[in-house]
């Protein structure tokens, strides 16, 4: 059964919004508007995902390890990375939410940032 087209586009557009946020932010900062430059490379270094830090390296907080299964999947190494990652997002998200139904297309986004 297809879920209605407005739920599935909402859901598209959240996770998009999830994206652009910090997008915005350290673009922002790379370009020198505000914050520091370094902005964005100290967010992967304390948010993205790092699979030694499953085996043995000294994370850089409590809990990085598990938080770094969630972060990373909002933060991207540059504005070419993020706008290819919501072109995929746009071309084929609203279409598998529709076949699937919304609450499964974003249980399955959460569930493929833990793969």
């Amino acid at each position: 059964m297809q879920a209605d087209t407005p739920p599935a586009r909402i859901a598209v557009w959240l996770i998009f919004l999830a994206c652009l946020i910090p997008e915005a932010w350290f673009t922002g900062a790379d370009l020198g508007l505000w914050s520091d430059p370094r902005a964005r490379q100290r967010a992967i270094e304390n948010l993205g995902f790092w699979a030694g830090l499953l085996h043995g390296w000294k994370p850089n907080y409590a809990g990085q390890a598990l938080v770094m299964f969630v972060s990373y999947g909002f933060l991207h190494a540059n504005f070419l990375h993020f706008a290819v990652n919501m072109l995929t997002l746009f071309s084929f998200g609203t279409p598998i939410a529709r076949l699937c139904g919304t609450l499964r297309f974003l249980a399955i986004y959460a569930a493929l940032l833990f793969a």
